[in-house]
């Protein structure tokens, strides 16, 4: 039924825009809400049924976040406007009236800015830079989320409708998590201290027997804090064990990685690095796309391989080029970029050579050590590299390093490219490079302008590009 208009008013067009605005953003946040938490589950029921990968929910998970917090902050302003418009006072939306009544309007604006002022919170400490460097700040706030559900239903109690599908998703998730964490637990084989500062582990599981190129498992050391799992890329994995890569991730000492870098040092002193317990839980991800051929007959690939990874994001990546030599003599191009010294001499590099060899493939590595009292030197190819360093590596000592080269400077992708990426070396009218890139924020932005510069100049070359998971 359409309300008359009593004779002698007029329409106030802007107020209805901004009063029917208010309203249509306020049920779109509700609706958000309830697809915010389906796809953050990892074990969703709904995942498996689609084939979804957990890494394309997760970015799924993070853009309905901030689509949600802009939308609430346009609710917000919205709402201010309306409470001008109807010439009140905009300071009443925190304010609670005189003998109050629960049900009625009373609370929706106090409400409605606990809610958002938690929402502020996980927002902030979601950004890519806070969730990189502090994961542990990124990890606690964001159980705030319940806060804001909490007072979100207070403000509109509609909202809780939409929100309990997701919220009964995450809930059953939570539990299977808690059955891992208290179920029988794995134990360290070996660990490797790196010249670099890195640290090489591995782990004695049957868990890992499924894991492709590219994927993840989610970690946790009782010892160093018995509810905290941390994503970390498999290095590789078989139907015995699992291998990772890592580095403590800032300087602070109170920190998760310096925790467990401190327990291995004082195990492996004591001979009891066998005994450490460590939790399980995946894999998650999905296979870096342009590897699914590889090895499989009719199946065509790309006529060559770039892995351009930096610090840590070397892991993703091991496991990948091994498949490749096992497979094809397809030429193969890792370039590895980290702030360290040393980085010649880890473990998982010299093992990657010898197979190169081993195997006859075609096989090139660059090094670039961006480490400051590092960048001022020369560049030096790694073939100069004493006999003595190569004879103390066991099972090492016979593989010729001439052709890997060791820079002390940022690597350039696109120069890189250039070198490398040749229609005449390839034997073939165009080129289909496929490009693998894992690192930070600014290795991976320049890594993708790079690689559209590249194709803009050579029109022969097409890149099937893959960047590690949440770098988005």
């Amino acid at each position: 039924m359409v309300a008359k208009l009593k004779p002698g008013k007029t329409i106030n067009y802007l107020f209805s825009t901004v009063n029917y605005l208010f309203n249509v953003s306020g049920d779109a946040l509700a609706v958000l809400m309830g697809f915010v938490m389906i796809p953050v589950s990892k074990n969703s029921f709904l995942a498996t049924f689609f084939d979804l990968p957990y890494t394309a929910m997760a970015r799924v998970h993070i853009w309905i976040g901030r689509v949600i917090w802009w939308l609430t902050v346009f609710h917000t302003v919205d709402g201010i406007m309306k409470y001008v418009l109807n010439n009140r006072d905009p300071l009443n939306m925190i304010r609670v009236p005189k003998n109050p009544e629960w049900g009625d309007h009373d609370f929706v604006g106090v409400t409605g800015i606990v809610a958002t002022a938690a929402l502020l919170i996980i927002t902030l400490t979601s950004l890519d830079f806070v969730r990189r460097k502090y994961f542990n700040v990124f990890f606690y706030t964001h159980f705030l989320v319940f806060i804001f559900i909490l007072f979100a239903y207070f403000h509109a109690s509609n909202c809780i409708y939409y929100i309990l599908p997701g919220l009964f998703m995450y809930t059953v998730d939570g539990f299977m998590r808690l059955y891992s964490r208290y179920s029988p637990r794995d134990k360290v084989s070996n660990v490797i201290f790196e010249d670099c500062g890195y640290v090489t582990l591995t782990i004695a599981t049957k868990k890992a027997a499924t894991v492709r190129p590219g994927e993840f498992m989610r970690v946790c050391f009782p010892e160093v804090s018995k509810y905290e799992f941390h994503p970390w890329s498999v290095v590789r994995a078989n139907a015995e064990s699992v291998t990772f890569l890592f580095a403590t991730a800032s300087e602070n000492q109170k920190e998760w990685t310096w925790k467990l870098q401190a327990l291995l040092v004082e195990r492996k002193a004591a001979g009891t690095v066998g005994e450490v317990e460590v939790c399980l839980q995946g894999p998650f991800g999905s296979e870096i796309g342009f590897l699914n051929s590889v090895g499989v007959a009719g199946k065509k690939t790309p006529d060559m391989y770039v892995f351009y990874v930096g610090g840590t994001g070397l892991a993703a990546s091991v496991q990948g080029i091994e498949k490749i030599l096992a497979h094809e003599s397809t030429k193969v191009l890792l370039v590895w970029s980290a702030r360290v010294v040393g980085m010649e001499n880890l473990s998982l590099v010299k093992e990657l050579i010898a197979k190169g060899k081993q195997t006859g493939g075609n096989l090139s590595v660059e090094l670039y050590e961006t480490r400051g009292d590092a960048v001022a030197q020369d560049p030096e190819s790694i073939e100069n590299l004493t006999a003595t360093k190569l004879m103390s590596e066991k099972n090492l000592e016979e593989v010729g390093l001439a052709g890997h080269q060791l820079h002390h400077q940022r690597s350039d992708l696109l120069a890189i490219l250039q070198k490398h990426v040749s229609v005449v070396d390839l034997d073939t009218s165009t080129v289909e490079v496929g490009l693998f890139v894992c690192g930070s924020g600014g290795l991976t932005k320049h890594a993708l302008q790079s690689s559209t510069q590249f194709q803009r100049d050579n029109k022969n070359v097409q890149i099937n590009l893959v960047v590690e998971p949440f770098a988005l």
